[in-house]
């Protein structure tokens, strides 16, 4: 969670130490230069928006499934951070009133189910992924699926349920025309994309377009180069208007040209 105005960190559940820094002031300090700082999962919502898939869409939302469960909501071509920088944390969605009281911690219920670090602890994982690298772990349980594992195909059922049922109720509130897919679960593609688009189907009968990241790991990178593009113009727009203020030199020199959106 990010407090985009204030530039600090409220909380990074996946690095260790990271609650209440104040990022934008170290990062200027060091680097003697304006800094912006904003939550990964809103940076790839914007990258898609910007030269993705979501490029025709006004409301929609991505999905970060990765080592974090995150969403970037973009409702009427904005994003939607939330009153207290909260929107999108879907990493804490419930799914299961009787587990209320349980303590998820940072990570939360739901990215307990699906997070990157939650699959190789299930089960029917834990034999597919022995041995190999816990960052390939979930890659390892989906190509054991296509290959006709059905400890894996368990695996994945299992996940789509959990996200099939997250995904209806961010649709039941929000009804977006879109669900964009990213981070390493994005990988999967069609094995686990078909069957959750069943579960949510069989929930809600408003089902969104789901697409696959275009921009793959990039995402968040071409949203932050947006976003300083976005500031840069600002700067460009304000200069000229300070120009365009002031009487005009005897040499009449030529005003700056402007890149348009």
């Amino acid at each position: 969670m990010t407090d985009v105005k204030a530039g600090r960190v409220i909380s990074a559940a996946n690095l260790t130490g990271w609650t209440d820094v104040p990022l934008r002031d170290l990062l200027q300090a060091r680097f003697q230069t304006e800094v912006l700082v904003d939550n990964d999962a809103n940076m790839a919502a914007l990258g898609e928006r910007w030269q993705g898939v979501a490029r025709q869409s006004s409301d929609f939302v991505f999905l970060a499934l990765g080592a974090g469960v995150g969403a970037g909501i973009v409702v009427g071509g904005r994003l939607h951070r939330g009153h207290r920088w909260y929107a999108g944390e879907i990493s804490r969605m419930m799914l299961d009133y009787r587990e209320w009281p349980v303590d998820f911690g940072a990570r939360g219920y739901l990215e307990s189910r699906i997070g990157a670090s939650a699959i190789p602890e299930r089960a029917d994982a834990r034999q597919i992924v022995a041995g190999h690298d816990p960052d390939t772990a979930s890659r390892v349980i989906f190509e054991a699926a296509r290959e006709g594992d059905a400890r894996a195909a368990t695996v994945i059922e299992e996940l789509a349920v959990f996200l099939g049922v997250a995904i209806a109720n961010l649709v039941s509130i929000l009804d977006p025309e879109l669900i964009v897919f990213g981070g390493g679960l994005s990988h999967a593609g069609g094995i686990l994309l078909r069957p959750v688009k069943r579960v949510v189907s069989r929930i809600v009968p408003n089902v969104p377009r789901f697409e696959v990241s275009a921009l793959g790991d990039e995402a968040q990178l071409y949203g932050a180069l947006y976003s300083a593009s976005e500031v840069a113009d600002a700067r460009l727009f304000a200069i000229a208007g300070r120009i365009g203020s002031q009487p005009a030199d005897a040499d009449d020199r030529t005003s700056p040209v402007l890149p348009s959106r």
